[in-house]
């Protein structure tokens, strides 16, 4: 397959599954679809009071310790009046006249897991982002952190890029996909020990064309085309990543996303390896309500955390990153990045892009975002 030029002709971009304009997800007023708001109002809420509770916790520690003060102060005062303290000759209290055997009950309870909010991070550097790049996926190779690749969406506009970020994310390299694709995640994959393929390989997977790439990471040209002709929850390709072969048992080479609230697994020949998982989560107010955990539909793209062995996605239209153990399902944490970007311009459409490097660094940006920014992410408590 030839590679395209390099100019790239500015088109009106259709939003990405709606077909519906700028004016419809306006950025100034946040406005969702409408079905999507329904969907997530339990997780909205509680992203929304997790600040207010930190704050909360501070003065009901401060209660706490004033009355853990004065109730020492009661039983010390108690002890010393005691006719039992300081006094050999005292009586002390007989023994039971009667002792009688009771039998202890222990009720074990499962407690449901609660998935943590975390409001704070910090932006540790901001670079230069084309806003004309509907994002898709971002990853490194695992042997340079300065370069970043990059798939971006759209019919007639979908490329690969290459962003060299010791030059203000300068694009070095791009290939733009044939019109009739619309292109959408992306995962670097490393050379099999011993294998004489190069530093490793690209793999790229569209939208609704069941149809993926593989690229040569140096060249950026197209090694291979495959079919996913496997039963996806909604047919569609979101998000994809390569997961460590040591992950399990059932030979999983990839974790992919397809907009719905679960993950699917694939071999390296790009068919289904383990039954799909559904992703659920569970906030304190959701616990205090006793509701049992909801699933979290629309993941979009993916990337891998080899420091946990986890798993951090964009929601699709949420300004925020979720944390997913790739065994059980379950979302451990939220981590709640709306002031990451405020003063959007117009066209700037949903957070989207998530990228570690080597050493662990997040990179993050959204659709047709101004911005590339290097975050650290707060700790759960």
């Amino acid at each position: 397959m030839a590679k395209k030029g390099a100019n790239i002709n500015i088109r009106q971009r259709n939003k990405k599954k709606t077909g519906l304009s700028n004016d419809t997800f306006s950025t100034d007023s946040q406005q969702q679809p409408s079905s999507k708001l329904e969907d997530d109002q339990l997780l909205n809420d509680a992203i929304h009071s997790a600040k207010a509770k930190n704050q909360n916790k501070t003065y009901l520690y401060l209660l706490l310790l004033t009355v853990a003060g004065s109730l020492i102060v009661f039983v010390v005062a108690s002890i010393m009046s005691s006719p039992f303290v300081g006094d050999s000759s005292a009586e002390t209290p007989p023994p039971l006249s009667s002792p009688t055997t009771t039998t202890t009950t222990t009720t074990t309870t499962t407690r449901e897991p609660i998935s943590k909010i975390v409001t704070d991070y910090k932006i540790i550097q901001t670079l230069p982002h084309d806003p004309r790049a509907f994002t898709q996926g971002l990853t490194f190779r695992t042997d340079n952190s300065t370069i970043l690749y990059e798939s971006t969406g759209n019919y007639k506009e979908s490329e690969l890029r290459v962003l060299d970020l010791t030059r203000n994310g300068e694009i070095l390299q791009q290939y733009e996909l044939p019109d009739e694709y619309f292109g959408e995640g992306l995962s670097y994959v490393p050379p099999s020990k011993g294998a004489e393929n190069g530093p490793g390989r690209l793999i790229h997977i569209t939208y609704k064309e069941q149809t993926g790439f593989i690229f040569d990471v140096d060249t950026m040209e197209v090694l291979e085309e495959f079919k996913y002709d496997n039963e996806l929850t909604t047919s569609e390709g979101w998000g994809i990543i390569h997961v460590p072969p040591s992950f399990d048992e059932h030979d999983t080479e990839y974790i992919v996303s397809d907009g719905s609230e679960y993950l699917h697994f694939w071999n390296a020949q790009f068919q289904t390896s383990k039954p799909k998982l559904r992703v659920t989560y569970r906030t304190e107010d959701m616990a205090a309500r006793d509701m049992p955990p909801q699933p979290i539909k629309f993941l979009n793209e993916l990337e891998w955390d080899k420091s946990s062995n986890t798993i951090l996605a964009n929601v699709w239209y949420q300004d925020m990153l979720v944390r997913i153990c790739p065994r059980t399902g379950f979302l451990t944490t939220i981590y709640n990045l709306r002031s990451l970007y405020t003063d959007r311009i117009p066209e700037a459409d949903s957070f989207n892009g998530i990228a570690l490097n080597a050493e662990g660094d997040v990179w993050v940006t959204g659709k047709n975002w101004p911005h590339l920014y290097q975050i650290e992410l707060g700790e759960a408590s």
